[in-house]
């Protein structure tokens, strides 16, 4: 994305990414060091998939399940 902005191509709207790339660095890049959106990012974090599957929903040893 760095060198993206530095070439005269315009930069996206919106940016996908697979959970390689779903990291904090890559959330504050989004945000900018002057807290203004540069762009929507859709980065899903690493268990996302995992997580959304009925038998780790069910599952009582993960703490997101304890409520």
């Amino acid at each position: 994305m760095k060198r993206l902005a530095a070439s005269a191509l315009p930069m996206p709207k919106t940016v996908l990414a697979d959970a390689g790339y779903g990291r904090e660095e890559n959330d504050l890049y989004a945000v900018g060091e002057d807290k203004v959106q540069r762009f929507d990012a859709l980065l899903s974090y690493h268990s996302y998939m995992e997580e959304k599957t009925r038998r780790y929903e069910k599952d009582i040893g993960h703490a997101s399940n304890w409520t």
